[in-house]
């Protein structure tokens, strides 16, 4: 609940700023335009260092002595975890972190995908 909550404040903050840059922009105000934007980069290292990891490890403990999904989805939500942790510390010193954690957020749609593919083929074979 609190990773959810936290991914949610993460991006409605990050969307607000990103409409925040283009009102500005529309408005003839650059210097705010390119405040917005400054602003809007933080939130990338945010969310790769609180939000992501809290929940996917939250997820891949909980996927770990669950049948709703294969043993593999678990250790890809901690492998994900963990990764996006990385990332997000990794991302103040290295603009390549960033990048990994860009692809990372990536496998995490993947994940999510595949996920909800596999639960549908589940739920169609029980009688």
């Amino acid at each position: 609940l609190v990773a959810s909550t936290l991914t949610l404040a993460v991006a409605l903050a990050e969307g607000t700023f990103a409409l925040g840059a283009i009102e500005a922009g529309i408005n003839g105000h650059p210097e705010a335009a390119i405040a917005s934007l400054d602003l809007t980069y933080v939130f990338v290292h945010i969310f790769l260092i609180l939000p992501a990891p809290l929940l996917f490890l939250a997820l891949g403990t909980v996927l770990l002595n669950s049948e709703v999904l294969p043993k593999l989805f678990s250790i890809l939500a901690l492998v994900l975890g963990v990764g996006f942790a990385v990332a997000g510390l990794a991302g103040f010193f290295s603009t390549i972190a960033i990048t990994i954690g860009i692809f990372l957020q990536i496998g995490q749609e993947l994940w999510v995908l595949v996920a909800a593919i596999v639960i549908i083929i589940q739920t169609r074979k029980v009688p």
